[in-house]
């Protein structure tokens, strides 16, 4: 057949055509899902369409890449945005606590999650606790060093936490990138270039949430990512159509092939 060129106007509409010619091809009994490739230039560009085949149940594989919201730099800015909603969720805040590295090793997170339990309380309100001790019995377990770079961890979130009131949902999101100095910390390493545009790609999303009023964004934004990041559903095992870079595909053969993201800038 020949090639043809189809115009959409977000990558949302683009991988939501993708999935429906997909869904006619097969219904018709012309394919299987797994002689259909989609192939694009980056990683990143690969996050609207898992969104489409997670929402619409049809099973996909990723070639020589991890799930976009499965990536390290994504899930680490999820956890501060996560943490700023919900100070509690000690799973998030020890994920983060030391990213970027802030000098607070494994030891001194043990012993943070073992005070914290000692006394009943989570680890945020044992960080508190650090910078406003109550009693003797209360006294932290900690260096003056290690102290002091967990107090200036908590006065960090504070602040995320506070101008999380009052900034909109892409301005939060940069706060947290930059402020927390995550930026410089993925573009120095070696394939920084390529996490950092997972973060932008996660950017992307957050825009959609731009016109909700402070913390409702925030609240929208977490539960639209856990609707689609949740892919326990997806049977990898099960044919499914290959999701893969330009690169990647050098030397491989489909039967349906669709390239995305083929555009000016």
């Amino acid at each position: 057949e020949l090639t043809t060129v189809v115009e959409t106007y977000t990558e949302q509409e683009e991988a939501q055509f993708v999935v429906n010619e997909i869904e006619r091809l097969v219904g018709q009994d012309k394919l299987n899902l797994g002689d259909c490739a989609v192939m694009y230039r980056t990683n990143a560009q690969s996050r609207a369409l898992e969104e489409a085949f997670v929402r619409y149940g049809m099973p996909y594989k990723l070639v020589a890449s991890t799930r976009f919201y499965e990536r390290r730099e994504v899930k680490d800015i999820i956890a501060y945005l996560r943490l700023i909603q919900n100070p509690y969720d000690s799973v998030s805040l020890l994920r983060i606590i030391n990213v970027p590295g802030r000098g607070i090793g494994q030891r001194s997170l043990s012993q943070l999650s073992n005070w914290a339990k000692s006394m009943g309380v989570s680890q945020y309100e044992a960080l508190k606790l650090i910078t406003e001790p109550e009693g003797d019995e209360h006294q932290p377990p900690f260096s003056s060093r290690i102290s002091k770079a967990l107090a200036g961890f908590l006065k960090l979130f504070d602040g995320f936490s506070a101008r999380s009131q009052e900034l909109d949902m892409v301005d939060l999101f940069d706060a947290v990138v930059e402020g927390s100095g995550y930026k410089e910390y993925i573009l120095s390493q070696v394939d920084g270039e390529e996490r950092w545009d997972n973060i932008l790609e996660l950017r992307t999303v957050a825009q959609q949430y731009r016109d909700l009023k402070p913390p409702d964004g925030l609240t929208a934004f977490l539960e639209g990512v856990t609707l689609v990041s949740d892919v326990d559903g997806l049977d990898e095992s099960v044919a499914g159509v290959t999701l893969i870079t330009l690169h990647q595909a050098k030397g491989l053969e489909f039967p349906a092939v669709f390239i995305v993201g083929v555009e000016e800038l």
